[in-house]
């Protein structure tokens, strides 16, 4: 597999596992608008504390407390 080859199936795979992400995210919140569904994917694949940085708005898309 040439290197060109490599970098597309990586980008291939990077791409699904975005998708797959952002459909989990619809899934669980249905009733959030399509900004909520961003930061929480944001939330989701940076993390809370570099998400914030990045975009502070998405602190008020955190997730329910479970209790």
């Amino acid at each position: 597999m040439s290197p060109a080859q490599k970098a597309a199936s990586v980008s291939g795979l990077t791409s699904a596992m975005f998708d797959m992400a952002r459909a989990g995210i619809r899934t669980r919140f249905p009733d959030a608008t399509a900004r909520e569904h961003f930061f929480r994917t944001a939330i989701q694949t940076l993390g809370l504390d570099l998400a914030t940085r990045v975009y502070p708005d998405a602190g008020l898309a955190r997730p329910p407390v479970e209790g």
